[in-house]
């Protein structure tokens, strides 16, 4: 029986892919209520994870006579900023199911993740149709396993700058080669956004989409992405000798620091 189970296993890793989380190192999410107040309750009842997808069930009970949309933001696994994906509409008096799903098909190739032992977010509450909205207090998921695990953040890469508030490094354009992947650490114990400004492609100004928001103490690895106008209205073959400013800001959008001096950004 043994065997046949250790069969099984394997048949069910290579399936899966080896560059995954594997089965044997997902931890478990015991059902827990994660926010009881005004008349919302919300509980996470499992943690599932697929070949290219992770999943977290969420019991949303809406007890007040109000419609509620219920969305996550400032996801985090080990520290590093994820995408997800919820949005669930609930009735007044009623129960929903929903699922907070987020891709794992990079967590080692681009976060160096090969265990999970942390989880943190928030849920955004919608009241009628947008008309007010709040937040909940950050979320710090309890999950059994991987307790020993050490994540290790590779800021490996040029450095773009680096201050008591933020540090940006560069990775070198991205398998599009339309993009720069920046790895960028929050140092402060606050919610920031951090989006370039005054970004120039040898010497020509451009406007890419870059726009990271970033919990407190948080990393993120993420794209700035320059489109295909920004090229072709500047005769620019490629993308070399890249510059850029930065600003910081706090959730609310007042300015924490901006970065005017144009700065050098590694393209490989």
């Amino acid at each position: 029986m043994r065997k046949v189970l250790h069969f099984m296993v394997m048949v069910i890793l290579v399936v899966m892919g080896t560059s995954l989380v594997t089965l044997a190192e997902v931890p478990v999410l015991p059902d827990q209520v994660v926010y009881d107040s005004e008349g919302l309750t919300i509980t996470l009842k499992n943690l599932e994870m697929d070949s290219g997808r992770g999943e977290i069930k969420a019991l949303i009970e809406n007890g007040t006579s109000d419609k509620l949309i219920v969305q996550v933001r400032n996801f985090c696994i080990n520290g590093f900023v994820v995408d997800t994906s919820i949005s669930e509409e609930v009735a007044p008096g009623k129960k929903a199911n929903g699922i907070i799903k987020f891709m794992t098909k990079d967590f080692e190739s681009l976060f160096g993740i090969k265990e999970i032992n942390a989880i943190q977010f928030q849920f955004i509450v919608y009241v009628n149709s947008f008309s007010e909205s709040y937040y909940t207090d950050i979320i710090d998921v309890a999950l059994e396993g991987n307790e020993d695990y050490v994540q290790e953040y590779d800021n490996s890469g040029v450095i773009v700058y680096e201050d008591d508030v933020i540090e940006i490094v560069s990775k070198g354009l991205d398998e599009s080669g339309t993009a720069i992947m920046l790895y960028s650490h929050n140092k402060t114990d606050d919610f920031i956004i951090l989006q370039a400004r005054d970004t120039s492609i040898d010497g020509f100004m451009v406007d890419p989409t870059m726009s990271f928001e970033i919990p407190a103490g948080a990393y993120i690895i993420d794209r700035m992405k320059f489109s295909p106008s920004d090229l072709e209205d500047n005769d620019l073959e490629s993308i070399d000798n890249v510059e850029s400013g930065f600003i910081i800001y706090a959730k609310g959008f007042s300015v924490i620091e901006k970065i005017e001096e144009p700065l050098e950004i590694a393209v490989e």
